[in-house]
């Protein structure tokens, strides 16, 4: 009979990350007087041996459960279809891999399946990812318990955002870099904060270069973008280039581009924002204002864990910095 193989200890992580065990059990407590580095450091060693430590065990211990929440909004389930937020689901996974603690599923439907979520007390805390629910509502859910907003900020609760304006800003200005002086902005659920910040970027370059938007076509979640009149607008105003509120609009533009027979980027050029890893609808690949989605869901997950470490706590906001992604959809820059 052979012997099973030893299953890695906490001692294994300390030998291996050359800290002590102290250090390693404050790493994976998520306690706050340890450098980056190094808490850096012993995680990816933990992983890399496969050291799961006994998170239910110690949770108990502490009348926890071991459990995150996270939440998403019915519009972006099944998660698997919608490219941005699967990505940040796998970034809130691997952080909460990393310690043993398990990751709980849900869509939300309304405010008041939240607050049923949280009374019950089944998760240590909550990730919330989505526009779905009130202000109010989540204000509640942070005093109930402890609570981290992904993609949303919401005063008096701790978040983490992409940097949309400046994100949208720095894209706006490469497409004016390149010679592109007739901008247009369409975006869908412009009434979102994020989408008034990206309006706001692209205001902001325009008027930095000294030039006026051509148009600005935008609809609230309750309606589609007219397409027709976004490609009415392209012709009658000799559009050269439009900014787009996310990438779901900017293919969904290229599309009718496309049908109308007008040449991208030659003609127009066309910019979106969050950089999805494919291409939708089996077009090309776009030009976009990428975000680090995996980024965002990590650190959503370290905010969460340290207000769970350390009740009362701060409120948080970390801000995601963008970079730019050079698709087919902008012509490449003048070297």
């Amino acid at each position: 009979m052979t012997n099973s193989p030893m299953r890695p200890s906490i001692k294994d992580v300390a030998r291996l990350s050359g800290v002590s065990i102290g250090t390693v059990s404050k790493c994976l407590s998520n306690a706050t007087d340890v450098s980056q580095a190094t808490r850096e450091r012993v995680m990816k060693v933990a992983d890399h041996i496969q050291y799961r430590p006994m998170a239910l065990a110690r949770g108990l211990a502490r009348g926890r459960s071991g459990n995150i929440a996270v939440t998403l909004s019915a519009i972006h389930t099944p998660v698997f279809l919608d490219p941005f937020y699967a990505e940040v689901l796998g970034g809130i996974e691997t952080e909460l891999e990393a310690r043993g603690l398990h990751l709980l599923l849900t869509s939300l439907k309304s405010g008041q399946d939240l607050l049923q979520l949280a009374s019950e007390r089944r998760a240590d805390g909550l990730i919330m990812i989505g526009f779905e629910v009130t202000d109010s509502v989540l204000q509640k859910i942070a005093q109930m318990q402890p609570l981290v907003l992904v993609d949303r900020h919401v005063a008096g609760i701790s978040s983490v955002m992409s940097d949309n304006r400046e994100g949208t800003r720095q894209g706006t200005r490469r497409l004016i870099e390149l010679g592109r002086r007739r901008l247009l902005f369409i975006s869908e659920r412009a009434n979102v904060d994020n989408m008034q910040a990206r309006l706001s970027g692209f205001r902001q370059a325009l008027a930095e270069a000294q030039l006026d938007p051509q148009a600005i076509i935008v609809c609230d979640e309750d309606n589609a973008l007219p397409l027709e009149s976004v490609l009415s607008s392209i012709k009658q105003k000799s559009i050269d280039a439009v900014v787009c509120g996310n990438d779901h609009v900017a293919y969904k533009l290229l599309a009718a581009l496309n049908r109308a027979g007008m040449r991208v980027p030659e003609q127009v050029a066309v910019l979106g924002y969050d950089g999805l890893r494919y291409p939708l609808e089996g077009l090309r690949r776009l030009s976009s204002v990428r975000v680090d989605k995996g980024a965002m869901g990590a650190a959503g997950a370290r905010l969460l864990l340290d207000k769970i470490a350390q009740p009362g706590s701060p409120v948080r906001q970390e801000i995601i910095s963008t970079t730019f992604q050079q698709g087919s959809t902008t012509p490449e820059p003048i070297r």
